[in-house]
């Protein structure tokens, strides 16, 4: 675990993923918390705790349905924020040849 600050955890959110995240997300400090708050994450310190989150998560369907599914919901209602994004790189993923 690194001193990064973290990456954006709505992305592994809109895509129905079991979001897990390490102690340094100051790059994304309120999304973190609020995710926390409302369930939709969970946050690690350490690898043991990242496996143990994976292992839960392929064990027991229903924790990791629950998990989706707030993590799913919080992010859907971000999706404003996201569409923003996504419209202000349009023109230079264009402009790199992405499409």
């Amino acid at each position: 675990f690194g001193t990064l600050g973290g990456h954006n955890p709505i992305e592994p959110a809109l895509l129905s993923a079991a979001v897990a995240f390490g102690s340094d997300m100051a790059n994304f400090n309120e999304v973190a918390t609020a995710m926390l708050t409302q369930q939709a994450a969970r946050q690690v310190t350490d690898a043991a705790a990242i496996a143990a989150f994976v292992a839960q998560m392929l064990r027991d369907e229903k924790a990791r349905q629950k998990q989706i599914e707030a993590a799913l919901t919080y992010a859907t209602a971000q999706g404003s924020v996201h569409d923003a994004v996504i419209t202000a790189l349009a023109p230079v993923l264009r402009q790199a040849g992405c499409q």
